[in-house]
């Protein structure tokens, strides 16, 4: 509930809390250890650098950016693209 309300107030910071969608996007860079389900603080900051990673890529960003619609979505930068990417891979892994 407190991920949630975070990413409503400061979407650009915060991002509602998924551990499974987390945990999927984190083991494709093979990290040495993935956050444990209540590190809240360690999620935060994986997500904004998954975002900052993704950021670097203009089609990544082209695509992110004409898939929000106005009046629905927040149009700023905000910790969106990297929890839809990850849930997309994780959709993607659990149907080949």
């Amino acid at each position: 509930m407190v991920s949630l309300y975070l990413a409503l107030r400061h979407p650009e910071r915060y991002a509602s809390h998924d551990y499974p969608i987390f945990t999927a996007a984190w083991q494709a860079f093979q990290p040495r250890n993935i956050p444990t389900v209540s590190d809240m603080e360690r999620f935060f900051k994986g997500m904004c650098a998954l975002y900052e990673l993704l950021a670097k890529d203009p089609e990544i960003m082209r695509l992110h950016c004409v898939s929000l619609r106005k009046g629905v979505h927040f149009q700023g930068d905000s910790l969106l693209l990297p929890r839809s990417s990850a849930a997309s891979s994780l959709t993607h892994s659990m149907n080949p």
